[in-house]
């Protein structure tokens, strides 16, 4: 790490949090929630809470075994704050989110230099995939952040500028931890990852430390030879069973279990008590075993599903993805000072994409743990290249820069062409069967391209003139931007189209004096009804079931479903009315909001909503 006055530092922490609070916090709460995910989560909080419960996770009714509760606990303490709402269950991932940015930034200013540091405190918060996490009611960024906390416990720690070839087997031990109270605070921050995701919140952290401490083990030393002899001898030695096994000793495994237990044991015993081990026999045999042995919720994908995760969740920071890879590769070679941090960032990267790549179920934010890393990583890239100069440097830039400019100009040229292009006498829009109101939502996402193609344009005009650090500066500042279009503009805009979500409101709307409303559904089901419909969301297999629903006594019942299986229930018309429809966004249809068709002295018919 180069000096840096504290001045600097401090300068740079400030942009960080600038960012962080433009890009995570602004219009928190002016969308509702999405489904699947969200429309879970936010739901079985808000059951929770007001249930006073804060063991046993429950959802519709039922336990909901999917997740530990400390997701649950943040979004509690969100509506206890700020109200049952978005903003409240979504208010501490983004605080969550930002403390993981000033992570990121002060692991990156601590291994290598402020700018490198700052980089990736940027890039990290305006990153596609994680911009998403720090403004959802989702399980990830706390997850993220407490693995990230863990690791860089352990880094501040360790000796990260030495190279391995030149240190012997009693010097090995100086790459440790030094303090008890290290390992201690390091493995209670991974006790807090088993309360947001299970296992996985200790054992990847440990598979990291435990991978760069066995390359770390020093090479056999056989005078100036470097034949194939040596080279397997030295193979032997850092991966063999005895230099494993010797490498968990020194991991303290006790230690690990006992500060682990202690923060996570009395949560998974009291649930496990409190539900006769039902949780728990879901939560590791469906949530972990399963997943990772079937693909579930058809949710599977090729072995490399991950490094395109990664060039879409890390847009549009990944346009520097190829040259970022190179860097490391070619710094890597030359052990340089930064050797062993590069390696460290290396496994922290290497061992999430790589055993979640063997995974069978697949999703993008599996790997969202690796995003700091990454983002390091492109940092050192953008670093050495402002500070060599290089016509290599130039070529990976023009490279890079391009990158931004065509996925401007896709966004702002291919999505209003899916409107008014034709082909065989239909726009792609009505090939695809998307409805007439998509027109409006295409037209406004496509501005979100205005900062990629100014940015990527202007970085190119940058670098050709030999301003190659403006030009980084340039597409920097563009990418900040086009986060902020995206979720102060885009999302916003397209929220009015979460039609489920406006059903069950509605029904909380006509609904509100009468303590026995009742809602159902048929043939269409969105997590996020139980949240915007006050209470449990029945389910009717059929026209019959939904009959019965809506003529039981001493309820007044609604069910929503869509117009096409309304439509192919001519017989029940007769009986039933609708009384809101919303358009069945983004397909073609509608939705309804249906009840009885009774009128009695005290209730009379409802009209229609739309």
């Amino acid at each position: 790490m180069t000096p840096e006055t504290t001045a600097t530092v401090s300068r740079f922490r400030w942009i960080v949090i600038a960012v962080c609070l433009i890009c995570l916090f602004s219009s928190l709460g002016a969308s509702r929630f999405w489904d699947q995910d969200e429309g879970f989560f936010a739901s079985t909080a808000a059951s929770m809470y007001a249930q006073s419960d804060w063991v046993v996770p429950s959802f519709n009714g039922e336990m909901f075994g999917h997740k530990p509760p400390w997701m649950y606990w943040m979004m509690m303490v969100g509506y206890r704050l700020f109200g049952v709402g978005e903003f409240g269950a979504r208010f501490f991932s983004a605080v969550f989110g930002m403390a993981t940015a000033l992570l990121v930034f002060r692991m990156g200013t601590r291994m290598f230099n402020a700018r490198v540091g700052l980089l990736a405190g940027i890039a990290l918060p305006t990153c596609l995939m994680f911009s998403v996490v720090s403004r959802a009611a989702t399980p990830d960024v706390f997850l993220v952040f407490f693995s990230t906390l863990a690791l860089y416990l352990f880094s501040r720690e360790s000796l990260l500028n030495q190279d391995p070839s030149n240190l012997t087997q009693d010097e090995q031990t100086s790459i440790l931890p030094q303090r008890w109270s290290t390992w201690a605070a390091m493995y209670l921050m991974m006790g807090f990852a088993a309360l947001v995701k299970g296992p996985i919140g200790f054992l990847f952290p440990m598979a990291v430390i435990g991978l760069y401490l066995l390359i770390m083990t020093p090479a056999v030393k056989r005078g100036e030879r470097h034949d194939w002899k040596s080279k397997a001898a030295t193979l032997w030695r850092r991966f063999g069973p005895i230099n494993f096994f010797q490498t968990i000793w020194r991991m303290r495994p006790v230690t690990a279990i006992a500060m682990i237990a202690i923060i996570a044991g009395p949560w998974y015993l009291a649930v496990g008590m409190q539900t006769n081990g039902a949780f728990l026999a879901e939560f590791f045999g469906v949530h972990h075993w399963q997943r990772f042995t079937t693909p579930m919720d058809n949710h599977s994908g090729p072995i490399f599903y991950y490094l395109l995760a990664i060039l879409i969740g890390m847009f549009p920071w990944s346009m520097y993805g190829g040259p970022a890879l190179l860097e490391w590769v070619r710094q890597i070679r030359a052990r340089n000072q930064n050797f062993a941090g590069l390696v460290f960032l290396g496994c922290w990267a290497g061992v999430y994409v790589g055993l979640f790549s063997l995974a069978s179920t697949k999703l993008p934010n599996y790997i969202l743990p690796a995003y700091p890393a990454l983002a390091i990583m492109i940092a050192v890239f953008i670093d050495a290249a402002m500070t060599r100069h290089q016509n290599r440097d130039v070529k990976a830039a023009y490279l890079s820069f391009s990158g931004l400019l065509i996925t401007g100009g896709v966004f702002i040229a291919a999505l209003p062409i899916m409107t008014w292009f034709r082909f065989d006498g239909q726009t792609l829009m009505e090939a695809t069967n998307l409805v007439d109101s998509s027109r409006g939502l295409f037209g406004r996402l496509a501005w979100i391209g205005i900062p990629l193609l100014a940015g990527g344009m202007v970085a190119i005009w940058c670098a050709r003139t030999g301003h190659l650090n403006r030009a980084f500066q340039i597409a920097s500042a563009s990418s900040v931007i086009f986060i902020i279009v995206f979720w102060n503009d885009s999302v916003p805009y397209a929220d009015q189209f979460q039609t489920p979500q406006k059903m069950a409101s509605r029904f909380q709307t006509l609904t509100q004096e009468q303590d026995q409303a009742r809602l159902a559904q048929l043939g269409l089901f969105r997590p996020s009804m139980i949240f915007y419909g006050g209470g449990r969301v029945h389910a009717c297999q059929n026209g019959k079931k939904m009959l019965e629903f809506l003529t039981a006594e001493n309820h007044d019942s609604f069910v929503i479903t869509t117009s096409e299986i309304f439509d192919n229930l001519p017989h029940l018309h007769a009986q039933i009315e609708v009384v809101a429809r919303e358009p069945d966004f983004p397909e073609q249809g509608e939705l309804l909001l249906l009840r009885q068709r009774v009128q009695t002295a005290n209730q009379g018919s409802l009209p229609v909503l739309r």
